[in-house]
């Protein structure tokens, strides 16, 4: 019997490790899904991909709120309220901020830079 995407735990070790068949199995048989239990919905297709990328008015990145999980305990916001503050990344942020910082560090990532690091990431 052909398995569905509710078969599997994307949250899973093993799934998360090796995700190849649940990817496939969302471009066949759900191209946008929605991640039981959450508000995240994946995207399988890179056609839809591309589309949702470009359309940044109607698709975000900013999911840091995602990040923060539920409200603490009392005694974990004593904790945190000493604590560095959260900041947004590349990865949450939406343009035209996004562009701002992508544009100082696109030099660092040119294509002959990251080859020659290579060996070092590998």
């Amino acid at each position: 019997m052909a398995k569905c995407p509710a078969d599997f735990d994307f949250f899973a070790p093993e799934v998360i490790e090796s995700p190849f068949e649940f990817y496939q199995v969302l471009r066949e048989q759900a191209p946008v899904y929605l991640l039981p239990g959450t508000n995240i919905y994946m995207l399988s297709r890179l056609d839809d991909i591309r589309q949702a990328a470009k359309d940044t008015a109607t698709f975000s990145s900013d999911f840091s709120f995602l990040l923060k999980g539920p409200e603490p305990s009392p005694e974990a916001a004593e904790i945190y309220k000493d604590a560095y503050e959260s900041v947004d990344t590349l990865l949450t942020m939406d343009p035209p901020r996004h562009k701002v910082y992508r544009s100082l560090i696109n030099k660092v990532f040119s294509a002959k830079r990251v080859e020659k690091m290579q060996v070092y990431m590998e």
